[in-house]
């Protein structure tokens, strides 16, 4: 009697510590999205599917940061100010937890730097299609508001039918550039004088190019995204950013028109510029 007493209560025991397990669900495929940020600036916490991270809590190297779920991508997070080198990223919840890792660089980390050409804002833009007109000419300098020395300058090409001009959704590869808008004579810059081909289609909103940097011992790069509300970013108000070489005119007179967001194809980082209006008289605000 007292065996069969003993393996029930061992049974018994074993029944309990199963019920009582914490139930550990492991989210499927987690990264941080770029995979190397300055502190300050922001990155997405993902997984497979992203809502997974949605009922739990991140944190940077031990310590819980502010994470805002965002539909389709994630936990949206801003790196603290204070990391620096490998971190950890932790995801938990009350019953298990797991870790992918961060690699925070200097904030000179992307300048002059082959492998990462153009400036990328510290900011993770979702792309909002415009509910404002396209605008009526692509051909022109596009800047960079997180650098306006970095430009890049589209000509689109035409063709003549009937008499009338026919604006195409090619881009002209013998007069569009990637280009320094300040320094246009420095060819040593990684930026200055690349070609650029490709498609902007404004009635599709398809924006879909390649910049050849391989007259500087560079490759091709890819950049593929689509026009986006100005009004919807924090990009509205002009500042000249330290660019002298554009800041003759007072800011009365200049005005950030249309945006362009793409992102690159070769290190996922996101590049968005923006149309340069000289008002009263300038038809690219249109």
């Amino acid at each position: 009697m007292k065996t069969i007493i003993h393996l029930f209560i061992l049974s018994f025991s074993i029944i309990g510590l199963l019920s009582c397990n914490p139930e550990c669900n492991l989210v499927s495929g987690m990264s941080v999205v770029p995979s190397f940020a300055r502190a300050g600036d922001q990155v997405i916490v993902t997984a497979n599917p992203p809502s997974s991270l949605f009922d739990k809590k991140i944190f940077f190297d031990g310590k819980e940061v502010e994470a805002e779920p965002v539909s389709g991508r994630g936990m949206l997070v801003r790196v603290p100010n204070n990391s620096s080198g490998i971190i950890e990223v932790r995801v938990s919840d009350p019953d298990c937890s797991q870790t992918t890792s961060l690699e925070v660089v200097e904030n000179g980390f992307f300048t002059n730097n082959p492998q990462f050409i153009f400036p990328s804002p510290p900011e993770i833009i979702f792309p909002i299609t415009p509910n404002i007109p396209f605008p009526p000419s692509i051909d022109n300098a596009w800047l960079s508001p997180n650098d306006p020395d970095y430009c890049l300058w589209f000509v689109m090409e035409k063709d003549t039918v009937n008499g009338q001009v026919v604006i195409k959704s090619t881009i002209d590869e013998s007069q569009s550039m990637e280009q320094s808008t300040c320094f246009g004579d420095d060819t040593s810059l990684y930026y200055n004088v690349n070609q650029i081909s490709g498609i902007i289609d404004r009635d599709k909103n398809i924006v879909n190019f390649w910049i050849d940097r391989r007259h500087k011992g560079l490759g091709i790069e890819e950049f593929e995204g689509q026009f986006i509300d100005i009004n919807e970013t924090d990009y509205t108000t002009w500042e000249t950013n330290g660019a002298d070489c554009i800041a003759g005119l007072p800011a009365e007179n200049k005005k950030r028109c249309h945006m362009i967001w793409v992102t690159s194809k070769t290190s996922g980082r996101s590049l968005i510029v923006y149309q340069q209006a000289v008002l009263p008289d300038d038809i690219l605000c249109d």
